[in-house]
């Protein structure tokens, strides 16, 4: 499960022609965190968001 978890964001940051960090700044489920990342990858055909934090 894991490994086809890598191989699809693999194939996301592959396929992306931008990729943008950006933040929550509000109504975020996990706080409070010592880090989050938020990613958008965009592509003339799709896009995808890749979300994570994490409370050590």
């Amino acid at each position: 499960m894991l490994k086809s978890r890598e191989n699809e964001g693999r194939r996301i940051v592959e396929a992306a022609d931008t990729i943008e960090a950006f933040r929550l700044e509000t109504g975020h489920p996990a706080y409070p965190v010592f880090w989050d990342f938020a990613y958008l990858f965009q592509s003339d055909a799709s896009a995808g968001i890749l979300i994570g934090s994490s409370s050590d």
